[in-house]
């Protein structure tokens, strides 16, 4: 793409799957990709978004699902009669919203130990031995570790990866990017 489009600069932003939603209905985005858990894709779920930013992850197409898993450091395990120290993105999170409500619907005992603002210093916390959090599969990374069950935490669904649908006219350069972007994520 890059030798056909040298004029074109890319500028990648990663959000909050809700932010995205939002600017790609506000224009701000020509492509969109969002994770999405099977409770945030209900009209519930999708309320903190605008309405227009609704329609569209409606119409998104699913690129590919990924096991949620609870993850920490080797080492690191659930002391009976303790809660859980759990280490989590900011609650503006779907999936920080997700997991406290799943861990209080099955009344699992647990305290915030750590809120962290993006994915990576959750993985650093979680090799650090901080606690346990839920992630999706492929951010599993070094020094980090799927816990082995049985582990006592409640079962965990699988995350879907959307691309956001095309928009009526847009250029061919926006339909290639979004061609290679569902061809390398799918």
């Amino acid at each position: 793409m890059e030798a056909q489009y040298p004029q074109v600069r890319l500028q990648v932003t990663v959000q909050k799957s809700g932010l995205v939603e939002a600017g790609y209905a506000s224009g701000e985005f020509d492509v969109g990709l969002t994770m999405a858990l099977p409770a945030a894709r209900t009209a519930a779920g999708a309320a903190r978004a605008r309405p227009a930013a609704n329609a569209a992850a409606a119409k998104a197409s699913l690129l590919r699902q990924e096991a949620l898993h609870w993850m920490a450091a080797p080492g690191v395990t659930r002391v009976r009669g303790e809660p859980l120290r759990l280490l989590a993105l900011p609650d503006s999170c779907s999936l920080h919203q997700f997991t406290v409500a799943l861990l209080e619907r099955r009344r699992v005992p647990y305290r915030i130990a750590l809120l962290a603002s993006g994915v990576a210093g959750l993985q650093s916390a979680l090799a650090a031995g901080l606690g346990v959090a839920c992630l999706n599969a492929s951010a599993l990374c070094p020094g980090v570790r799927v816990l082995p069950a049985p582990h006592g935490l409640p079962a965990l669904p699988q995350a879907g990866f959307y691309l956001l649908p095309p928009r009526a006219g847009e250029s061919d350069f926006v339909r290639e990017a979004r061609g290679v972007l569902a061809a390398g994520f799918g």
